[in-house]
């Protein structure tokens, strides 16, 4: 009898401690699925945020569309009867060959504006593998510059919304690590894997010293992770002077079963 009197004291602490055990237990799993909900309506805003921007930027270039059709495409086409107006005027042969080059000139800025505003108007995007092609173009003509472009795996499509913000932030990157690692050769890679675009761009062995402090570079890449974040994708960058510089891109893609696999220059 002595000796489950004795016990009972213990099993009640026991108890109690299993209790409080329990209970803190169910007061963390509350907090964690606090925590986790408010990140996901976060990310939720944020996601609707950037729904909400692209439609404003669509509306935005539908108008950019109509001004170009307007009164750019107008405004041409009137220029051109008044330099067909001037040489009925002057009849001199002589000045013929100058008038129709100015004549072919703004007849073809007209056709480019009016291309350019049928594109705006019906919400095209840019094709990405063109439009990385044109990004090079533009790095090897500003400068003293070589860039290697290629492509592997079988292309699967990514969305039609990341497609511009993707381009444009290749093209910031590929500007930064040509001014910061003081290079001329930039390779950038396309390979598709699975359900996922990979996008990796290198200095072939400049490579420079990341920032230890914050700073606008560091706040660059910030900005660049979020705008990556809310397209489902990921950016990461290693560098370092001397050895190279790594910049990697993840972007989740339509999945696709087949393996085939080529490389496009």
């Amino acid at each position: 009898m002595d000796c489950e009197v004795g016990y009972l004291p213990v099993f009640i602490l026991m108890t109690g401690a299993i209790s409080v055990g329990l209970f803190l237990l169910l007061v963390r799993q509350k907090q964690f699925r606090n925590q986790l909900s408010h990140r996901l309506r976060q990310e939720t805003l944020e996601r609707e945020s950037l729904a909400s921007r692209l439609a404003m930027q669509q509306v935005l270039l539908e108008e950019t569309a109509d001004e170009l059709h307007e009164n750019v495409g107008q405004l041409l086409t009137v220029t051109q009867l008044v330099i067909y107006t001037i040489e009925e005027k002057i009849g001199d042969s002589s000045t013929t060959p100058d008038f129709k080059k100015a004549f072919d000139s703004l007849q073809t800025s007209i056709q480019a504006v009016r291309g350019v505003s049928n594109t705006l108007k019906k919400g095209r995007n840019p094709d990405l593998w063109e439009g990385l092609k044109k990004i090079c173009d533009r790095i090897r003509q500003s400068g003293p510059f070589e860039v290697d472009l290629t492509r592997h795996g079988a292309v699967r499509p990514v969305s039609h919304r990341a497609e511009p913000i993707l381009l444009q932030l290749v093209q910031e990157l590929a500007k930064t690590v040509l001014e910061r690692s003081a290079g001329t050769t930039l390779t950038i890679r396309l390979k598709y894997v699975l359900s996922s675009l990979y996008i990796t761009l290198s200095d072939e062995n400049y490579g420079f010293t990341l920032p230890a402090e914050p700073g606008r570079f560091s706040a660059a890449i910030q900005t660049i992770n979020q705008k990556m974040a809310l397209l489902g994708g990921r950016c990461l960058i290693a560098s370092e002077e001397g050895k190279g510089t790594w910049v990697v891109i993840r972007l989740p893609t339509e999945f696709a079963e087949t393996k085939t696999a080529s490389a496009v220059p």
